[in-house]
């Protein structure tokens, strides 16, 4: 079989989740061609998935020992920072950037990593994480407790969403976003796979929501607009302190669409579920914040963990070289993620257990490419029909609606 072959094989394993045979097919073209580049390659980003690093390290040494190329050493920089081998991926990085005939992208992103290298090392350097608790923090939350509190109680499952109301351009996204047409369809997707859970949308004082669909329920609060991330995360541990759900919550983006009940994330035992993903350019920020479960609203222990990533948060905001390092102010963006994976100190899966206990909560960690799906144009419909959420990230909002 050539190459090409082999290669289309093990890929078309890797599409259908069968990483176990697709580890099995690259071993059996490796036993007869030992060097050959590309399925060393592939079968260092198996070992990866599998999070086998020091493996991975193995196999993409000697696919950039045949031919060096870029995407061998990027990925091989994860796989040492995976085993927290600062130096070294950082040396892989500059190996990186010294072959030629780069594109702008490669050179964009091998850069970036090494900043976030930089960046990581002195985070676990310098911040040392205090105690937290699920007791009122400052005046500002106790309002906001007070302001929830005029929403009933109630024992069923609900999804709430912080949404300001406002249509200008997205960070990452060429075009404006009308946030309006994402909070819909992320609405309808919850009520139409969670037809007895609650909907509950956290916003300012001042935002319209008369367009909101009958039945959503909306809690105003003071919001911080110039700081609108920060905002949010406070914002998730009012509610939480406000107890007004005993059930479980998802707290959502406003570009994610559920499409299974809550039944099939809420059935084990764990107080805060997170998402994680494991591709080389996220291994700074492997937990993403579009999807985070709280198995009760009421939770002293969630409390605590929202506690915990907000005192992160906090202490970023007041380091000049963090905000320097994105060129803005991480309240404004990236803050959020970026203090929620701090507060786990960077610990997930594969590399790590797939629970923990991170400020008295209990952790549990669900695949990314199942419970937060990152949806792209190449995506088939019919396994995007079969996930549990699907983000729609940047310019992906474009086809929101589309895969229902």
């Amino acid at each position: 079989m050539d190459t090409q072959a082999a290669l289309d094989r093990v890929s078309a394993k890797i599409n259908a989740g069968e990483f176990g045979a697709a580890r099995r097919l690259c071993t059996r073209f490796l036993e007869k061609n030992s060097a050959d580049p590309a399925m060393l390659q592939i079968a260092g980003m198996i070992e990866m998935h599998c999070g086998n690093a020091a493996r991975a390290e193995n196999f993409l040494l000697r696919s950039d020992a045949a031919i060096p190329n870029w995407n061998s050493r990027f990925i091989l920089a994860y796989a040492l920072l995976a085993q927290v081998k600062f130096d070294q991926a950082m040396r892989v990085c500059d190996a990186a950037l010294s072959l030629p005939g780069l594109t702008e992208r490669e050179i964009y992103n091998a850069a970036e990593m090494k900043k976030d290298i930089v960046m990581v090392q002195r985070i676990r350097s310098e911040y040392r994480a205090g105690p937290s608790t699920a007791t009122i923090r400052d005046p500002w939350e106790q309002k906001a407790v007070n302001d929830l509190t005029n929403i009933a109680r109630r024992a069923i499952p609900a999804a709430t969403f912080f949404h300001i109301d406002r249509n200008d351009k997205h960070p990452f996204v060429k075009k404006a976003v009308d946030y309006r047409a994402t909070l819909i369809a992320s609405l309808n997707a919850f009520r139409k796979s969670n037809p007895n859970a609650s909907s509950i949308i956290l916003t300012d004082q001042s935002s319209d929501t008369s367009w909101l669909p009958e039945g959503v329920e909306v809690a105003r609060l003071e919001v911080e607009l110039s700081h609108l991330m920060y905002s949010r995360m406070r914002c998730y541990r009012a509610f939480i302190l406000s107890g007004i759900v005993s059930g479980p919550v998802l707290f959502l983006d406003t570009d994610v669409c559920v499409q299974r009940n809550l039944s099939r994330v809420f059935d084990e035992s764990f107080d805060i579920g997170l998402t994680y993903r494991t591709l080389p350019g996220f291994w700074h920020m492997p937990v993403n914040e579009g999807v985070i479960m709280s198995a009760s609203g009421a939770s002293s222990q969630a409390a605590t963990f929202f506690g915990a990533t907000l005192d992160t948060y906090e202490w970023f905001a007041s380091q000049n070289w963090i905000n320097e390092r994105y060129g803005f102010d991480v309240r404004d963006w990236r803050g959020g993620q970026l203090s929620l994976n701090a507060t786990i100190n960077w610990e997930v899966p594969p590399f790590a257990s797939g629970t923990s206990n991170v400020a008295g909560a209990r952790i549990k960690y669900f695949p990314g490419e199942e419970y937060n799906h990152a949806v792209t144009s190449k995506d088939d419909p019919h396994a995007l029909a079969k996930k549990f959420a699907l983000h729609f990230k940047g310019a992906a909002k474009q086809l929101m609606g589309q895969s229902r």
